[in-house]
């Protein structure tokens, strides 16, 4: 019996391990450009968790398929996007790959890049957002409220 109850225990370890180390593959995989966005999703909506962090996808899918752009050049756009005013895509990366979330919005990046039917629609098909309503939503209703993020659907970016 204890041999069994070993066995058992042992194998539940390997497979627990075997499991972290192919989600540690996935996200070692991810490209320069989804990194990149998964620290915009980090900057941008960390604090709203996995849902705000899809919401802001939302927005860069919306933006890339409008302007026929990629996500990274949507996120390099200048202004567009405030984690990105003060630092390179490379130290936005640095700044959040250790953190809890990082998994999750490389994850959400990659649904972005290579499955992009997979994506939510948590915003409604808005192409912006904000904390605030700025003066170019003024007179614009929102589609969605999320956490402390407004979206807004203004087609013209």
């Amino acid at each position: 019996m204890k041999n069994i109850t070993f066995r058992s225990k042992h194998r539940t370890l390997v497979i627990l391990i075997a499991l972290h180390f192919v989600s540690l593959l996935s996200v070692s995989a991810a490209t320069y450009g989804q990194q990149v966005v998964a620290g915009v999703l980090m900057g941008e909506a960390e604090g709203e968790g996995i849902k705000g962090m899809y919401a802001v996808a939302e927005v860069i899918r919306k933006r890339a398929d409008l302007k026929g752009l990629s996500p990274l050049a949507i996120v390099k756009e200048p202004r567009q996007f405030s984690c990105l005013n003060k630092l390179t895509p490379p130290q936005l990366i640095r700044k959040h790959w250790r953190k809890k979330l990082w998994k999750q919005a490389v994850f959400i990046a990659q649904i972005l890049y290579n499955q992009p039917q997979k994506m939510t629609n948590y915003t409604k098909g808005a192409t912006h957002y904000a904390t605030f309503t700025p003066t170019w939503a003024k007179d614009r209703k929102p589609t969605v409220i999320i956490g402390r993020h407004i979206f807004w659907d203004l087609k013209k970016i």
